[in-house]
């Protein structure tokens, strides 16, 4: 009786590993191969179709020129960002404590067909107006946008004050002519 139970559970665990290797060995192999199958004739039937490939070149190409004109901007120099931003941080001034304590002059650079202009201010203000300042800048303004900020607390010695001052960078990339 126990060798008829034994032999039945042997069965069982064999047919189990049987379908169990089988249906591994065809997943791996044959529908994998099945599934190549269908994908070549999907590429087939594609290929067959006459699709014009020099009106969709022409309509790629149309689409890049306009993307080209959107980042070239002859008319806007590093001192026109700067001056525009100034105006904004002056704007920004009547709502919020702030005031402008450095602008050192726009770096301009180049590099092959681009040019990335970098306007630096410098503002004194408490934590909350610096970050309302800085939230109007990075909303409103569209010339530029907002590359870094650096907070730092500078402490005078004399007077026993602190003082915290954001140094807010602004980046324009534009494509050359």
């Amino acid at each position: 009786m126990n060798n008829q139970i034994s032999n039945k559970i042997s069965f069982v665990f064999i047919l189990i590993l049987v379908l169990f290797f089988g249906n591994y060995i065809f997943k791996n192999t044959l529908g994998k191969t099945l599934q190549l199958k269908q994908e070549y004739e999907e590429l087939l039937e594609l290929s067959n179709n006459d699709i014009d490939y020099s009106s969709l070149l022409v309509n790629v190409k149309s689409q890049s020129e306009a993307l080209d004109q959107l980042i070239i901007d002859k008319e806007i120099h590093a001192g026109q960002i700067q001056q525009l931003l100034m105006e904004q941080i002056e704007l920004l001034k009547k709502e919020y404590a702030v005031k402008i304590t450095r602008v050192p002059a726009p770096h301009q650079y180049q590099q092959g067909q681009y040019t990335v202009i970098t306007g630096v201010f410098e503002l004194e203000g408490n934590f909350v107006d610096l970050l309302g300042v800085i939230h109007q800048l990075e909303s409103q303004f569209d010339q530029a946008n907002l590359a870094a900020i650096r907070f730092q607390l500078k402490r005078n010695i004399l007077y026993n004050q602190k003082k915290l001052y954001a140094t807010i960078y602004f980046q324009n990339i534009k494509k050359n002519a």
